[in-house]
């Protein structure tokens, strides 16, 4: 009898083993192909509304382009969207309207050139309105069979994710946490944290590396301006040495908090690592730098922590016509070397004449 027992608990652990097994396994698929699922869906949400903002965007520059009004903004923008709606569509899995929104996503960035030029005959040469309109008609009607394509994917996607959850409807529970954590924590930490730097919720040297060299092209295009400031706590090492690296840490939150706060919005505020900042300021010109880089070292010199004294040195450079991201950011580097062997905490800012070579 005891034999019987013990065989009888033996197999029922061994059907519970192999029951466990068998949820467990559609728990990790269902939640692998939901968690993937839920990201296509994302892009597709991220596709209609960049489209839906190239077609309202490109309306309102013809407008001002026929009112002649400026409209250099309207066209960086839509030039943005554009450039989303490219990568968002690369990532795009296999669907049955894949090619359909591949073509239309081509199509649009060819017509949306065609804009361009028509734009630029009619500012030089007054081309007849006709033209923007009869162009910005087409741009409208390959939008609307975007959306459609997307939508109708985005709705087989969610009609796949439902069937899913019916599979998985024994684990509701289970399939809620696996859900969140995906869509929730998972997706949008991993995207953050791939961004950002750990101490300082700053973006980091990875991510501002991308967006200066973005920032470049556009600037050799559209022949913007704009400066870059690197920033180096000074003495930094001897407050670490003296008063331990959680005052340090602190310092370094401190400054990036000041940093945000007395930046404008526009601007991309960065930790570069260990004591270094930097910032990426659009400008008209940069002639007005000086003013606003020496507002930043002094908001960063009032810091208040005891023990601590907090300054920094800063070097500046501005875009010239031919940089790249080595070159501008080595004339900032120079720069910052400079200031702080003339003394510590002040600005230098790299000599620059009208951005030209």
């Amino acid at each position: 009898m005891k034999v019987n027992r013990i065989e009888n608990h033996k197999s029922v652990t061994t059907n519970l083993l192999i029951v466990s097994s068998i949820m467990l396994f559609i728990l990790i698929v269902t939640s692998v192909l939901i968690f993937s699922i839920s990201r296509q869906i994302g892009y597709f949400s991220t596709m209609l509304n960049e489209t839906g903002r190239i077609r309202g965007g490109i309306q309102r520059l013809v407008k001002d382009e026929i009112y002649k009004l400026d409209s250099d903004d309207q066209i960086n923008g839509i030039e943005n969207k554009i450039n989303i709606l490219k990568k968002t569509e690369t990532v795009i899995i296999s669907s049955r309207h894949k090619n359909q929104i591949q073509k239309y996503t081509i199509e649009i960035e060819r017509l949306w050139y065609r804009l361009l030029q028509a734009i630029i005959i009619h500012r030089t040469s007054q081309a007849p309105n006709e033209t923007l309109y009869e162009i910005s008609e087409e741009l409208w009607d390959l939008c609307d069979k975007l959306v459609t394509a997307v939508e109708e994917t985005s709705l087989t996607y969610t009609r796949l994710i439902i069937g899913l959850f019916y599979i998985s409807s024994g684990s509701l529970a289970a399939m809620i946490i696996v859900f969140v954590l995906a869509k929730i924590f998972v997706r949008d930490r991993i995207e953050y944290n791939a961004d950002h730097d750990h101490l300082t919720g700053l973006w980091n040297r990875q991510f501002f590396t991308k967006v200066i060299n973005r920032e470049i092209e556009l600037a050799k295009r559209y022949n913007r301006k704009f400066y870059l400031m690197i920033f180096d706590l000074d003495h930094f090492k001897k407050i670490n040495d003296k008063l331990g690296h959680t005052v340090g840490d602190q310092v370094l939150k401190s400054v990036a908090e000041v940093m945000v706060s007395e930046s404008r919005s526009s601007d991309l505020v960065a930790r570069y690592g260990g004591e270094e900042f930097l910032i990426l300021a659009n400008a008209e010109d940069c002639t007005g730098v000086s003013v606003y880089t020496e507002k930043l070292r002094k908001s960063i010199e009032k810091i208040s922590i005891t023990g601590a004294v907090v300054t920094a040195s800063i070097g500046v450079s501005c875009y010239k016509t031919g940089d790249d991201f080595e070159s501008v950011f080595t004339r900032a580097d120079e720069a910052l070397y400079e200031a702080k062997e003339s003394g510590r905490n002040k600005v230098v800012i790299a000599d620059y004449a009208d951005g030209s070579e």
